[in-house]
């Protein structure tokens, strides 16, 4: 059963911290850059890895297993002075007392999302003999991190315990079921079950030696992939061999529901200037996996209609310019109208991870990474966004229940952006990394009403979190802004002078837990007017009661030192 998001605490909340045998790092070696996976291949700027494991094998010889749980203490579970720790075999929990959630090992006065664990996205099941299989459990709701357990598979098949990606290459025909255990940290969990079935059925094969008029199969494949999308039949996967492969074509209801590169070298997909529309039936589903995408024009990718089930991974999308058009974007949803209020308006289960999105020109400044009108229960996890021309990423109309984790955002003017043309709704923004940029996330922007949001866990070097005046229009509410780490500026920007009674008035805006830290002393600026406030003064008008201010001495990765006892309380770590 779905909880209203928008409830009060309740008088006895319970934070369960997991501790367990093998703990995997939150970040890789260079928490500069995302955990994702994925490395851009182009020299230059674009030859920055777009992830801490572009430099290992995620196809193989990586995967971990959970690992058992061990027994939990209360060390460093202190619940904030809100309430008490209690031990239960591997889990260490806070109760919090009325008016508090729990968030990790602290009480803040904030609420916290309630949306179930659920699995997003889709796992592609139809496998081709002796080719490497590589699919993520793409997880929503719950509380992050997740832990991911293989129960049953055929042997041979792996599960990384963090990311949930598994990896195998099968040898032989036949089916095999497939249960994966997803743990959050709070003690929920789901089963995911599957059958993998290895067959050379609805198998096509693209390669640059190939030709059209051949039967698209792995001995006799096809040239171009314009074919492939109007040739190789709905239901069908598509392997695409390394090579530059020219696309005219829309991807309709008909076409493949899945294209994946083959090899160490990304296939290129060049899209000559113009955006790929994508309008599928809301039923049907889609998937890009190990791709560079380029030169698309004003947009790359377009969806129309109610495209939904989108799974972008693995993928290096970049090469957007324009002049003159709005809301130009590598990923781009188009408008259908206003949605009912708790349910997806068009635009259903877009997942995009590990993926990096770069290069995005436009001298209007209009536009973003990634720009999503009428979308709902997207997941967008451990990508890579820079040197974009607008905003990194960009909600801007309609969103319901979206979620933004764990990618790192710079060289851009806004991490991520709320834009609540008309709503926004039930929005999770956490454990990003963001700097270069002006701000790291804004709340609010145009007419619209925006609520149930939750700005938590996540690193901003130099930018603050800005709320505009529309989190004062009626509807408007129910905004959380918590355990956050934010140096070498002010923490907190709103609009003018007197925009300040939104944030104070009728508990619109709750922010506590978070760190802080500026040279000057400032923890909020007005965007007009110049006010200021200090952290004291900040405290005074009832946020951050459980926050600090101090420097936390990152490092030149930008990350807390190793033992730092701010670790798991502030930031991304």
């Amino acid at each position: 059963m779905i909880i209203d998001a928008l409830r009060a605490p309740a008088a006895i909340s319970l934070s369960l911290v997991l501790m367990w045998a093998c703990e995997p790092s939150m970040d890789g070696p260079d928490a500069s850059r995302a955990d994702a996976g994925v490395a851009v291949q182009d020299g230059g700027d674009a030859g920055r890895a777009a992830g801490d494991d572009a430099g290992r094998d995620l196809d193989g010889g990586d995967a971990m297993d959970a690992g058992p749980p061990v027994t939990a203490t209360c060390e460093g579970v202190d619940c904030s002075g809100h309430g008490r720790c209690v031990v239960d075999g591997s889990v260490a929990r806070c109760e919090c007392d009325e008016g508090r959630a729990p968030v990790g090992p602290t009480c803040l006065a904030v609420n916290t999302p309630s949306w179930p664990l659920e699995v997003a996205g889709w796992n592609r099941t139809r496998l081709y003999p002796g080719l490497p299989y590589v699919s993520r459990v793409a997880v929503r709701g719950g509380a992050y991190p997740y832990r991911f357990t293989l129960v049953e598979g055929p042997a041979g098949l792996s599960i990384d315990g963090r990311t949930g990606t598994m990896t195998w290459t099968p040898e032989t025909l036949g089916e095999s079921a497939v249960v994966v255990r997803i743990s959050d940290s709070l003690g929920a969990s789901e089963t995911l079950t599957l059958t993998l079935t290895v067959t050379t059925d609805g198998a096509r094969f693209v390669s640059p030696s190939g030709s059209d008029g051949a039967a698209g199969s792995r001995q006799a494949p096809w040239r171009s992939l314009d074919h492939a999308i109007e040739a190789g039949g709905a239901d069908s996967t598509v392997y695409i061999e390394p090579g530059t492969y020219p696309v005219t074509g829309r991807i309709g209801s008909g076409a493949p529901e899945a294209f994946v590169g083959l090899g160490e070298t990304r296939p290129v997909l060049d899209f000559g200037g113009s955006a790929t529309a994508i309008g599928r039936d809301a039923d049907q589903r889609l998937l890009f996996q190990g791709l560079e995408v380029r030169n698309g024009g004003a947009k790359l990718f377009w969806l129309q209609g109610r495209s939904s089930h989108i799974v972008f991974h693995r993928c290096d999308l970049h090469g957007v310019r324009s002049d003159s058009a709005n809301n130009p974007a590598l990923i781009f949803s188009e408008d259908n109208g206003a949605r009912t209020p708790g349910e997806v308006a068009s635009y259903d289960d877009l997942v995009v991870q590990e993926c990096a999105l770069h290069d995005q020109a436009s001298t209007l400044g209009h536009g973003g990474g990634v720009v999503l009108y009428d979308v709902g229960r997207a997941l967008l996890e451990d990508n890579e966004a820079f040197d974009i021309d607008g905003h990194c990423i960009q909600d801007k109309d309609d969103g319901y229940r979206n979620v933004f984790r764990h990618n790192v955002l710079h060289g851009c003017e806004i991490g991520v952006s709320l834009l609540n043309q008309a709503s926004q709704e039930d929005t999770e923004i956490s454990y990003n990394l963001a700097f270069d940029v002006v701000e790291a996330v804004r709340i609010g922007h145009q007419p619209g009403w925006i609520r149930g949001i939750y700005v938590h866990h996540n690193t901003s070097v130099g930018a603050p979190i800005r709320m505009r005046w529309s989190i004062g229009n009626d509807g408007s509410g129910d905004i959380n802004v918590y355990a956050n780490l934010i140096v070498h500026g002010p923490a907190f920007r709103t609009e003018n002078p007197d925009t300040h009674g939104d944030i104070t008035t009728a508990g619109r805006v709750a922010i506590d837990g978070n760190l802080s830290f500026s040279g000057s002393g400032v923890v909020y600026e007005s965007h007009w007017g110049g006010r200021t406030w200090t952290f004291e003064e900040w405290r005074g008008l009832g946020f951050d009661e459980s926050g600090r201010f101090e420097d936390p001495r990152l490092d030149g990765e930008r990350r807390l030192p190793p033992g730092s006892a701010l670790r798991g309380r502030f930031g991304r770590e």
